[in-house]
């Protein structure tokens, strides 16, 4: 059921799925992109295992208010306080927070400023905060160990997986077969 609610002066439409008793949680989508962006088939899959969902259209997002950046700048603190605003509506303490892009960052933040309301994060198609991931890939497409103290880079199945993928005609006619499909980021090809 959708519904309404405000953080600080914006009003974000939301939408709420389950049994408010279960355990919560938050999809934050990103960019341009309404709180719909999260499939429905996903949500309902989410509330079959025993969830409540709620997704949102944060500030100039769907059927949420637009803010004139110009006069009214905001920042990334600004959407994670609307997320956190979204919770209190919902009166959950903490939830289970996935984000997409713009999403994944939001949640980020929140999970890193506002701990106890995260249980849970879920980054998708978003960068670690702080964090140039080139290098860990790099050394793990040529083969070698992960820095000290890195992050730990893609395992060997997933890469294996990637070079299966982009090299097969089936589902990427346009992709050569030579290694080259595969080659670090910014590498010039073969």
């Amino acid at each position: 059921m959708g519904k309404f609610i405000t953080s600080t002066d914006v009003r974000l439409w939301t939408e709420s799925f389950g049994d408010p008793a279960d355990p919560a949680v938050l999809l934050v989508m990103g960019t341009s992109t309404p709180g719909t962006g999260w499939p429905d088939e996903l949500v309902e899959s989410l509330v079959a295992g025993g969830r409540h969902v709620i997704r949102f259209d944060h500030r100039d997002t769907g059927r949420s208010d637009c803010v004139d950046f110009a006069d009214r700048p905001y920042t990334l603190a600004d959407m994670a306080g609307d997320a956190t605003a979204v919770l209190d509506a919902y009166d959950i303490v903490a939830a289970h927070v996935a984000g997409a892009s713009l999403g994944g960052a939001i949640a980020q933040w929140l999970a890193v400023h506002r701990p106890e309301r995260v249980l849970t994060l879920t980054a998708i198609m978003a960068a670690p905060m702080g964090h140039d991931a080139g290098p860990a890939w790099a050394r793990a497409l040529e083969g070698r160990e992960p820095d000290p103290g890195d992050l730990p880079p893609p395992s060997p199945r997933l890469l294996h997986y990637l070079a299966r993928t982009a090299m097969s005609q089936a589902r990427c006619p346009r992709c050569g077969s030579g290694t080259g499909a595969l080659r670090r980021p910014n590498q010039p090809p073969p």
